[in-house]
């Protein structure tokens, strides 16, 4: 894996560092090696356990450091033995049809070749059940249904006080958000609701929508999960130096007053221009800077003016904003403090980089809202507040040109 992150030959080639492109890497789909050969070798090994990433992957991060790849699939690995550093094995391969032009109906191979369709896949499921949702929608819910197959617990950190920080950005770098699914991307139950927004957005512009948090979040026992998936199409530049015509930032905040949520962001849109020079040099920091950790913030002046009501997810603003595919997780294994007559929000902001100042851009917002089995269901308390027609219901509450 160390290889993988530090050999300048192992990074992302066109197309996959375009930004609307989901990029798709590669993990382990096998726990063990040899299992198909005449004679088990013993001393075969896999590179990685299983879900770690494969050794044909290839590493991030994108244009202007964004994330990529986004997601990994089952890729296949190779494996290690005395004597024979690099193997093929079956049992580590992909499994799949006229793989390897043998002419038999089945063959295996590795490759990400292999691990691509099966992002698409789940892409083309959401547009079979919702044909009329855009390309925006369709990304943000196949980023909804990931989640991290390997958490980089082995990897050895040297040279660095932040240990933490820097084993995030090398697994984000590697895994992205994670593996999808089609069920964790469009199912809904008793116990979890996904609720989906579309909009266009002015630059320097807010859009806030209202997140009803069901009363089962404020209960003891289990845990609470949080998913917040968005996706954009900004304008681009073929040099790639300045290569986003604008940015989109998302933010979730509770125990807010609307017209004080209102007042912090009219007052950020204030020094939109400094913010877009700010994120810039976020771009050229090493590891150790500020904007890996999950806790910072692309505006010191909003993370100050929001405070502890400003939800932490498990990737930062910096972070996320340099990229038109966007996710955060957040799981909350305490009860919420007693909801108040403050309400809790998400925020959408966009940052002009250099598109017309009166031009407008499409996005897509996605949210999965999560309780544990066997807690108080929340799906109908949540249906019953947006008085839903369908599984998925858009609800736009306040939107704010500045």
């Amino acid at each position: 894996m160390i290889d993988l992150l530090d050999d300048p030959e192992t990074g992302i080639l066109p197309p996959g560092t375009s930004a609307l492109a989901l990029t798709v890497g590669g993990f382990n789909p096998g726990a063990a090696a040899g299992g198909y050969a005449s004679r088990e070798p013993v001393e075969r090994i896999p590179f990685g356990s299983a879900g770690w990433p494969a050794s044909i992957t290839r590493a991030g991060p994108g244009v202007e450091r964004a994330v990529k790849p986004e997601l990994v699939a089952p890729s296949g690995t190779h494996a290690h033995e005395p004597g024979r550093p690099f193997v093929r094995d079956a049992e580590l391969n992909v499994v799949g049809a006229t793989i390897g032009g043998t002419g038999r109906l089945l063959g295996t191979d590795c490759g990400t070749s292999f691990a691509a369709p099966l992002v698409s896949r789940v892409a083309l499921g959401v547009l079979a059940r919702f044909p009329a949702f855009s390309a925006n929608l369709t990304r943000a819910l196949v980023l909804l249904g990931a989640r991290p197959t390997w958490d980089g617990a082995e990897l050895e950190v040297t040279g660095t006080t932040q240990a933490s920080a820097a084993r995030k950005a090398a697994v984000r770098r590697l895994n992205g958000f994670g593996h999808t699914t089609l069920d964790r991307a469009l199912d809904v139950s008793p116990h979890r609701a996904v609720l989906v927004a579309e909009g266009r957005i002015t630059m320097n512009g807010v859009h806030i929508y209202e997140l009803p948090l069901p009363s089962s979040f404020y209960s003891s026992g289990g845990k609470r999960y949080l998913d917040v998936a968005l996706g954009f199409d900004p304008p681009t530049r073929s040099q790639r130096l300045d290569y986003l015509g604008n940015r989109i930032e998302f933010y979730v905040v509770r125990d807010i007053e609307m017209g004080e949520l209102v007042d912090i962001f009219t007052k950020a849109a204030e020094e939109a221009e400094n913010e877009s020079d700010e994120l810039q040099a976020d771009a050229d920091d090493d590891v150790d800077s500020d904007a890996d950790s999950p806790d910072a913030e692309p505006s010191r002046g909003l993370g100050k003016l929001l405070g502890s009501r400003n939800l932490k997810f498990d990737s930062s603003v910096a972070e996320r904003s340099r990229s038109a595919n966007q996710r955060g997780g957040l799981t909350f294994g305490q009860v919420l403090s007693a909801p108040t007559t403050a309400g809790a929000y998400v925020v959408v902001r966009s940052i002009n980089r250099w598109c017309d100042d009166t031009a407008e851009q499409a996005y897509a917002l996605a949210v999965s809202l999560r309780r544990d089995e066997g807690q108080p269901e929340i799906y109908a308390e949540l249906a019953a507040q947006l008085e839903a027609v369908a599984e998925l219901e858009v609800e736009v509450d306040v939107e704010i040109e500045l």
